[in-house]
């Protein structure tokens, strides 16, 4: 599980920027005031936002280059997976 643990993160976002692709294409036919307003407006949306943009930040930095320039930060930035998941549920 260890050695899959950075392809089964990648996976999850692509799973999660698959889902934020169909709720702004589909559900709102990329109308930025329609999507601000939903996000806003609803709990459950705010929380998915916010844990889609966690994942985006930790699959920028999923790279061996940041690992090696982040140093001690990047295994504190990574922890971010957890409250991700938590906004998830």
């Amino acid at each position: 599980m260890l050695k899959a643990r950075r392809t089964l993160g990648l996976y999850a976002f692509i799973y999660a920027a698959l889902h934020m692709l169909i709720f702004v294409g589909l559900d709102y036919t990329f109308n930025l005031n329609l999507i601000w307003q939903a996000i806003l407006e609803k709990r459950f949306v705010l929380a998915g936002f916010a844990a889609f943009l966690i994942l985006l930040l930790l699959a920028i930095t999923s790279f061996n280059w940041w690992k090696k320039k982040l140093r001690k930060g990047w295994k504190s930035l990574h922890r971010f997976v957890y409250l991700a998941g938590i906004l998830v549920i």
